[in-house]
């Protein structure tokens, strides 16, 4: 017999869990140490509610978060097909590079201090001129905070509690009303991991 505390603190739990890991912001501005921690400390605020508040937008609205995911998929194929046809070296870029261009990745630097992110025509323009040329796949994940390892992690969770859902459905056994919502909001986490699977997380 299921309590109801049970059924809550599961779903809950697999919602939270599942958004967290499937929701990828972009990359936020990043402080200049020289200028002190009254310069930083906002930043670094304003970084912690942005993540917050894309996770909450996650929980409330998960069906705009998987339109923004596929069209950030297809933006990013798009800007890394337009990359190779510049640099004229097939496969060369990836989407992985083309979600890193639409999160501002490439930056001016100057000493340690980031000047300014460098656009998606910015990054054509120096491509085009061979000034800059595509990182390793791998040197763009080792600045994710979740990589692939997470997001299976969540996965499995995820289709642990579909499996569960199909048993319960299998033996015509009734559902509570915030297993039909979380169950809901798995099928969408799991479009989101499919659209953003090649996006870093929490750079």
């Amino acid at each position: 017999c299921r309590t109801l505390s049970a059924i809550v603190y599961g779903c809950l739990a697999t919602v939270f869990a599942c958004v967290w890991v499937a929701v990828h912001p972009n990359i936020p501005r990043v402080p200049d140490p020289a200028k002190g921690w009254r310069h930083w400390l906002p930043i670094w605020i304003r970084t912690q509610i942005h993540s917050a508040l894309a996770t909450i937008v996650g929980l409330i609205l998960p069906e705009m978060i998987v339109f923004l995911s596929s069209q950030q998929w297809s933006n990013a194929r798009q800007v890394a097909w337009d990359l190779n046809e510049a640099s004229r070296k097939r496969l060369a870029w990836t989407t992985t590079h083309g979600f890193w261009v639409i999160m501002e990745g490439f930056q001016y630097v100057d000493g340690d201090t980031r000047l300014h992110p460098l656009s998606r025509d910015d990054v054509e323009r120096h491509v085009e001129d061979g000034t800059l040329e595509a990182p390793l796949e791998a040197e763009i994940w080792a600045l994710s905070k979740g990589g692939s390892f997470a997001k299976v992690c969540a996965l499995l969770q995820t289709l642990w509690f579909v499996a569960q859902c199909g048993a319960r459905a299998k033996e015509q056994l009734p559902f509570a009303q915030l297993e039909i919502m979380t169950l809901a909001y798995t099928l969408m986490t799991m479009a989101m991991y499919g659209f953003w699977w090649k996006k870093p997380l929490r750079v």
